[in-house]
């Protein structure tokens, strides 16, 4: 559904076990998301993934992003419920 993507970390932050990641996602919609057609229009969204280390390898990530903020851009806001 998206195309030209490019990932930017804008911020990461370690304590203890935990690392904390912020990027910027930026794409261009081509294709057919949530029942959107493509628009053509580059968005931009936020997410932050927290991941806990072990023995220096990534035991378990949780993610979270701008779900609203991508709707919007895409007009699909009525989907965001």
């Amino acid at each position: 559904a998206f195309s030209d993507v490019e990932i930017t970390s804008s911020e990461q932050l370690a304590q203890g076990d935990m690392v904390a990641t912020r990027v910027v996602i930026s794409a261009k919609h081509t294709g057919s998301f949530v029942g959107e057609e493509p628009t053509g229009k580059t968005v931009t969204y936020d997410s932050v993934e927290f991941s806990r280390i072990e023995d220096g390898k990534i035991a378990e990530t949780w993610v979270t992003w701008d779900k609203f903020g991508l709707y919007r851009q895409i007009d699909a806001l009525s989907l965001a419920d």
